[in-house]
């Protein structure tokens, strides 16, 4: 279920319920957590596919994590048997193929995909016969002016947007804020068997301020987390990401100053680790101190690479 009243989320629920009825592929254009994925999921959940599979491919992950033998599949025969490797178009089968983030896939991937999925078959790795494609095709990307990116081919982009759906970031939709919020909260109490805390006014107040640049990934790891930590059946300002609190020096005024220093450090450290994609040297050079200081804060505090 997409949730929202945004006029644009309402139009986007409209083309979701007709594209589900067909075959047509589809591109999703939005910015990172904006919940491309979600939508694609949506799709296929309404279509007549909606009981066969749905298999993401990261196409950031091509050739890094993900080998053409991972995607294709393979097939090994020695002399006393027969070798079968099942790729991520086979896992698909019947069902939905989502291309994650298509706009970084290489170019000779770039250019593999238009010959299968134009000739609608690919042959896996070590066999000589021909296999059909029968999953559907949805593609996101966070590429606002794919068709103008002179590194994606064009044939490729025409292919994958025979429909087009372009995702608002979250904080140009600020009035589905409380839907999302009051969601969040019951997916997250209702999985952990919590009770339904009320919602403080100046939490509230700091959550429709801030201008979500993680979108609705953010926000939804922001109220897992303010939910799992506070007290059962309450929020606690105190677990609410110091970037978000609506004056966050009021929120450290009574603090002692080696703690309010900590959580200016966790905030700067958190900030530009985001700003330049986890890269550890560039953010510690942004903050003023040396690598092996940053380093020594990131561990201090908790933050890892993977989780900041």
């Amino acid at each position: 279920m997409i949730i929202g009243h945004n006029p644009v989320i309402m139009n986007i629920k409209k083309i979701v319920r007709e594209v589900s009825q067909h075959d047509s592929t589809v591109l999703i254009i939005g910015e990172t957590g904006s919940g491309k994925e979600f939508i694609a999921r949506e799709i296929h959940r309404r279509s007549r596919r909606r009981n066969k599979p749905f298999v993401v491919l990261s196409c950031k992950d091509l050739d890094i994590t993900i080998r053409q033998e991972d995607i294709l599949g393979k097939i090994e025969e020695d002399a006393n048997d027969i070798l079968r490797k099942t790729g991520i178009f086979e896992q698909a089968g019947k069902g939905t193929l989502f291309l994650a983030d298509v706009h970084e896939a290489p170019p000779f991937y770039q250019k593999e995909f238009i010959s299968m999925f134009s000739q609608n078959k690919y042959l896996r790795i070590g066999s000589s016969s021909f296999t059909k494609i029968e999953f559907r095709i949805i593609a996101g990307t966070s590429c606002k002016r794919l068709s103008k990116n002179e590194d994606f081919r064009q044939d490729l982009y025409e292919f994958l947007s025979n429909v087009t759906i372009s995702v608002p970031p979250l904080r140009k939709r600020r009035q589905d804020i409380p839907l999302l919020v009051t969601h969040f909260i019951k997916v997250f109490t209702d999985v952990n068997k919590r009770k339904f805390p009320p919602m403080p006014s100046h939490i509230f107040e700091s959550l429709m301020e801030y201008s979500w640049p993680g979108n609705v990934s953010e926000l939804k790891n922001t109220i897992r987390n303010l939910v799992l930590m506070s007290p059962d059946g309450e929020l606690s300002t105190e677990y609410l990401p110091f970037e978000i609190k609506k004056h966050p020096l009021e929120y450290i005024k009574n603090y002692k100053l080696k703690d309010a220093v900590a959580e200016v450090e966790k905030f700067l450290i958190r900030k530009n680790l985001s700003r330049f994609s986890g890269n550890q040297s560039k953010a510690a050079k942004a903050i003023g101190i040396s690598e092996a200081a940053f380093r020594y804060k990131m561990k201090k505090f908790g933050i890892t690479k993977n989780n900041y």
